[in-house]
C-alpha cells in the first residue's frame, strides 16, 4: 500500500495561458523555510561534515518540522 503525503498542495501555482504551473509543494516551501532556519543556527562545516550523516538528518527533520507545520494548520 502507497503512503499518500499530504503536501498541502502547490505553493506558487499559476496559469498563464496554455501554460500551467504547479510550483512547489507548499510542504516543499515550508521545508525550505525550516532548513535555512536550521543551517543558520548550527555549526555545520562543509569541510568536515559533507561525508557524515548529518546533512541527510537535516534535510529530515526539515521535511519533520513541515509536516507538523501543515498537521498544524489542519486544527483551524
Amino acid at each position: 500500500m502507497i503512503q499518500q503525503i499530504k503536501d498541502g498542495g502547490p505553493a506558487f501555482a499559476f496559469a498563464n495561458g496554455n501554460i500551467v504551473s504547479l510550483g512547489m509543494t507548499l510542504r516543499d516551501y515550508f521545508a525550505a523555510a525550516a532548513l535555512n532556519g536550521l543551517l543558520g543556527n548550527i555549526g555545520f562545516h562543509v569541510e568536515t561534515d559533507v561525508e557524515s550523516e548529518i546533512p541527510n538528518a537535516i534535510a529530515k527533520y526539515a521535511y519533520e518540522a513541515a509536516d507538523a507545520m501543515l498537521k498544524a494548520m489542519e486544527c483551524k
